[in-house]
Order: C-alpha cells, then structure tokens, then sequence
C-alpha cells in the first residue's frame, strides 16, 4: 500500500464527495505516492466518482450534523485488476479506512467499478465501489452508502426538470413563455434543485452545459442578457476543477468581445463583470490581458489620457474593479500599475473595496496563478507603508489586506522585508485581528478554507478540502 506523502485532507463524512480520476498510458516511471502535474498529453480524465461515506457517530448524525475527518490517500494495485483507493484517517488509534476500488482490466480504455459490497440500492455510481469504510486495525466495517448528489445523476429527475426550464427561457423561441417567467428562472431552478449554495459540481456544470449552447438567446431582452450572464458565471465558476472546464472556458471566452446587447441596462454590466471575475480562475493570459485592454481606460487616473474604445460606456465600474483585481495572470508589472492607480484613489476615496482589490492584487501567494505572477515584494511595500498610516478602525479591509501584502511565504522572491512585516503584525495585534491572521505574518501557515472561499465563491470540490501540504 502506497500513501501520497505529506498531504493530509480533511473529508467529509455524511454528504456526497467526489473525487476527480486521471488515467496515463505512458510508461514513464513515477513512483507509487508521487505527485505529478496533470498534463492534457498526458493523462485521459476518467468519470469523477460520488461517494457517501457514513459519519459512523449516532450522536452526530442524531443532531443532523456531517463530520469532519483528517485522512491521508493511499494507493495499491491489486493481483486481480483492481486499484485499491482509500482514504485513512490519522491521527487516531483506531483509524478507518473508507474504501474505493476500481476494475482496470475490462477494456483497457480506464477505470471501471468493480462491484460494490452491500451498497446503497441500485448500486453506487460509475467509478465507486460503494465507499466501505473499514478499521484499519481490526474491528468490523463500518456500512456506508454510494450515491450520486441529489439532483446531479445524468438523466435524474430533478435535474431534467431544471434543463427544461432553461431551454424554455433560453431554447427555442415559444410563445408561451411570458417575460415573468424569464425573471423567476432562478427561482424556479432553486425550487426544483434546492437553494444554489447546496448545488454539486456536477449539477452546476450540467446546468452550464445547457444554457452554453444558447448564448445568442441571451440578446432577447435585457432580462435574458443579465440572467445568461448571472448563471454562466455561477454556474462555471471558479472556471476551473471539473475535467470538462477548459472546454467549457474556451467556448465561452470569445463572448467577452461581443459585450452587452443592451449597454444602456446597469445590471446587465454588473453581472457581466461579476460572470468573468467568477471563472477567473479559468482564463489563460490572453483572455485576462484582452480584458484588462478594455478596462484600463475606464480605470486608470485621467492624467494617464488612455484612450476608450469607441462606442464602449461601461456601467457599474466598482464590479469591474473586482474583475481586474482577480485577474492572476495578467504580467506583474501591469498587475502593480493597476495597484498603483488604486492606491492613488485611496487618497481621496475611503471606500473599503478599493484596499480589498490593492490586497488581493499585492497579495503573496497567488489563489490559482502561477507565482511568477505575483507583484513585487518592492511594490507590495510601497502599498503598506501608504496602509499602515490609514485608520484601521474606519477601514474594514485594512487588515485583510495587509495579511494578504505581508503574508509569509519563505520565498525570498515573494516576501516583505523583516521590518515591514513586523510592522504590520504589531498593527494587526493592536487592531485585535484574528491570531491566525498574526500568524500567517509572523511564519509560514497554510491558507485557511476561508480564504479561498472569499476568492472563489466556492473551494475544492465537495467534501475534500486541502488542510497541509
């Protein structure tokens, strides 16, 4: 048995998780346990695998409460075909092993199921073996179901209900379908499948699957614009983490350059801006550096005379701002133009957004870029000397943006110097700032869930977090 070395997570137990599978038929030799890049040449990605695994805790689950546990992935390969996949938990005496197995011998073309032992009726989706979660020293197994997440099964109820009402609204034109209806769609779509914060990974990309393909319905009305606009980009955020978003992002980024239909309707900007920050996190650096094209006129202080595009007058420049901010992989030097242009605005303005947009810019550790995106430790210093004689106690994003500029990597490429960042851990201590935000000034920490929430809107997938590298 093989264990992925140094990574621990935290799965969840009680509710639907998934877990994303790649197959490889290259024969380079990489050790059992090893963490390699996911190449597209590479590596074929495989059905992801819904699993249920039970919370084994009567008084937990007498309170309705999921659980919690810390586990590392182990790996073997076993003499009949099958890859033995399980999550142990650590930590414990007695930990539990909640297991998967998958038949690699049937077609050779990936990973199919092998039978589930005494699964949920009907037997557990393609790829799971029902989820068994066993001691890993003795004892007996404990029982746990294999189940798609409510609504997301292919051809589930629910969910054919929820793709009806999109093709209504946004399908071929039908005469029934009064403007009321176009306006309650998302109304509609959280009655059938549940509020939208509770939507899988799964539903929300079969959602985006069916509304993609009508993007030219969207010019209608102002109504189906702003809708097209407000589900796409909930529904691909954050652009990235499901095998078929790179696809899905390709396809929806030449849209960015046909704009709005109804440019006069402020909410329709709005959501427009607000649906690209979303699937940020998906845009390669082409498509980041295009938008930030058209945005910086509208952004930059007068003095700089860049000229507008004809015919462009952009609402709700305040979203747009966010958009920018969020765009990772735009080069370092245009990113800290942008900062300083922010900053210089901070003069004049006290709105706690544009501090929040100079953190996330500045920030030391990028959430999805590569780090030789980040800004220089030079720049991000120039931002918290001009932060550090602001007023905190009027500033609401002060402080998170000072730990996002000062944060401790241990890359001397990344860090502030020793001075500054002292600085700001004896402002945020006076401030009353949280003991981790102290923390992750002081030495190195991992990014907390929280973190990565605030950016994304959403973290990893459903039931496994990242807690240590």
């Amino acid at each position: 048995m093989h264990a992925a070395a140094g990574r621990t997570f935290a799965l969840v137990v009680g509710r639907p998780v998934r877990f994303d599978l790649f197959a490889s038929d290259d024969a380079r030799a990489d050790r059992a346990g090893d963490l390699v890049p996911i190449e597209d040449d590479r590596f074929e990605a495989l059905p992801p695998v819904a699993v249920a695994f039970d919370a084994g805790d009567a008084a937990r689950a007498a309170a309705g409460k999921q659980a919690e546990v810390r586990v590392q992935i182990e790996g073997e390969l076993t003499a009949i075909g099958t890859l033995d996949l399980a999550c142990v938990e650590v930590g414990v005496p007695a930990p539990r092993r909640f297991r998967l197995a998958f038949q690699l011998r049937e077609d050779g073309r990936g990973a199919r199921a092998a039978a589930a032992e005494g699964g949920a009726p009907g037997g557990p989706p393609e790829g799971a073996q029902g989820g068994l979660p066993e001691r890993a020293q003795g004892g007996l197994p404990e029982r746990a179901q294999a189940r798609a997440p409510a609504g997301a099964a292919p051809g589930g109820r629910r969910l054919d209900e929820a793709r009806e009402a999109i093709e209504r609204v946004f399908g071929k034109g039908r005469p029934d379908v009064a403007p009321r209806e176009v306006k309650n769609l998302v109304r509609e779509l959280e009655r059938v499948l549940g509020e939208r914060a509770t939507w899988t990974t799964e539903t929300a990309r079969a959602l985006f699957d069916t509304l993609a393909p009508s993007a030219r319905s969207r010019r209608r009305s102002a109504d189906h614009e702003r809708l097209f606009w407000s589900l796409a980009g909930y529904c691909l955020r954050p652009g990235f983490g499901d095998a078929g978003d790179p696809a899905r992002v390709a396809a929806i980024a030449p849209l960015f350059a046909e704009r709005l239909a109804f440019p006069q309707e402020a909410r329709s900007w709005q959501q427009f801006w607000i649906a690209w920050r979303r699937i940020a996190g998906g845009l390669d650096e082409p498509v980041q550096v295009a938008i930030r094209d058209l945005a910086d006129p509208f952004l930059a202080p007068a003095e700089q005379r860049l000229k507008k595009p004809k015919g462009v007058k952009p609402e709700a420049l305040d979203d747009l701002l966010e958009l920018c901010a969020s765009l990772e992989r735009v080069p370092a030097g245009r990113r800290s133009e942008l900062g300083a242009w922010i900053l210089e605005r901070t003069w004049t303005d006290r709105d706690a957004r544009l501090w929040a947009a100079i953190g996330r810019i500045g920030a030391r550790v990028p959430a999805y870029a590569s780090v030789h995106h980040v800004v220089s430790p030079a720049a991000a210093e120039r931002w918290l000397d001009h932060l550090l004689r602001e007023k905190w106690q009027e500033l609401p994003s002060a402080a998170p943006a000072a730990v996002q500029l000062a944060r401790r990597t241990g890359d001397r490429a990344r860090d502030v110097s020793d001075r500054i960042r002292g600085e700001v851990e004896r402002r945020l201590v006076k401030a009353g700032a949280p003991e981790a935000w102290v923390r992750a000034v002081r030495e190195v920490v991992a990014i907390e869930e929280a973190e990565r929430a605030a950016f994304f809107g959403e973290g990893l997938p459903v039931g496994l977090r990242l807690v240590g590298e």
